[in-house]
């Protein structure tokens, strides 16, 4: 938390003369996968700073680009994805030196308490215990995507489709 909460400062500061032209409000348009951290964040910056108002706006990566694209007024940008930023950049929508990397994501495997398999590794979701499983979608959620590599990778997106 602390480190998001330092780089958020990091991106506010760089927002900050788009801010003070706008009434002290700073457009914040993050990865839904953010939003708890962020909203704790917001909360904390705003008390210790009463002129500024973040203004957040969370979905999936890929909406919140398509959003800039459109022309959605945003300071900041925290896509949940390394290929997100990059085509973000490609389409020069982003000021290069303000890109930072303060997080990282990892997978896992959730299953109910009361399951009656074991799965501790990809490979167990091929068990008959597990009839249904769900992922984020891979052709919109950073997570989905990475999640199709991880199986792809060890032969078992087909199996488990």
């Amino acid at each position: 938390m602390k480190a998001i909460f330092s780089s958020l400062v990091l991106l506010v500061c760089l927002a900050m003369p788009l801010a003070r032209a706008a009434a002290a409000e700073v457009a914040v348009s993050a990865a839904a996968s953010l939003t708890n951290a962020f909203t704790e964040v917001k909360e904390t910056f705003e008390r210790g700073n009463p002129g500024i108002k973040i203004v957040t706006n969370f979905a999936s990566s890929n909406a919140l680009l398509a959003q800039i694209e459109s022309g959605a007024p945003v300071d900041v940008f925290a896509s949940a994805d390394q290929a997100t930023m990059d085509k973000a950049a490609e389409k020069k929508l982003l000021l290069a030196s303000s890109r930072r990397d303060f997080a990282r994501n990892g997978l896992v495997l959730i299953v109910p308490a009361a399951s009656t398999g074991k799965a501790a590794k990809a490979e167990d979701l091929t068990q008959a215990a597990y009839a249904k499983i769900a992922v984020g979608n891979p052709d919109s959620v950073p997570a989905g995507r990475y999640t199709r590599e991880v199986l792809q990778a060890r032969k078992l997106w087909d199996a488990l489709m």
